[in-house]
This record gives C-alpha cells, structure tokens and sequence, in this order.
C-alpha cells in the first residue's frame, strides 16, 4: 500500500532486557526469509532511530544489509520501514540523517 511502518523493539525492562534495532532487522530477514512475501531484503533502505526524546537522540537511515552491524549506541530503538518516497521526503531523510552508504 505504500504507507511507512513503525516497528517498537521489545522491552523487558525487569530483566534489563532492550531489543536493539541489530536484533530487530535480523529478525525481520529471518522472518522474510521463512515467508518469502518480497516485502523487504537486504536492500531495503530504512531508518533507525535511537534513544528518541532523549538530549542524545540518533537517526540513521540506509539499507538493511548496511546497518546489521552498525553501531547504534545505547537503547531504546525503533526502526521506520519507510513506504513510497515522494523525492522531497527521500531529500529530508538524506540531510536529516546519518547516512550510512
């Protein structure tokens, strides 16, 4: 359909326990992987965003297969998967973001 999608990462703050977005885009292949429904690969350009309302907040946006080992610092994490891009979006994600080739 085209519409962007916010995945919230796991918490299980009694254990201490934050997913990181690493976690989340390996499982997201994984689960692509078993479903074979072309919805996403490593290709795929996303957008990470790291410790969201906090004094340091971090953004980054590029391709699945380049962000697997990237390091986000710190949690909590979230991963957009955006949808289609009108060009001036795909503009704001270029100069709002780390961008990671």
């Amino acid at each position: 359909m085209g519409l962007h999608t916010l995945c919230l990462l796991d918490i299980q703050s009694d254990k201490n326990r934050f997913m990181s977005a690493n976690e989340g885009l390996r499982i997201l292949l994984e689960i692509e992987e078993r479903r074979k429904e072309n919805v996403l690969s490593e290709d795929t350009k996303v957008v990470v965003l790291a410790r969201a309302g906090s004094l340091k907040p971090k953004i980054v946006y590029g391709r699945i297969g380049d962000l697997l080992d990237y390091d986000f610092g710190p949690p909590l994490h979230s991963i957009i998967i955006p949808g289609k891009l009108h060009f001036m979006e795909e503009e704001a994600l270029k100069y709002l973001c780390e961008n990671v080739p």
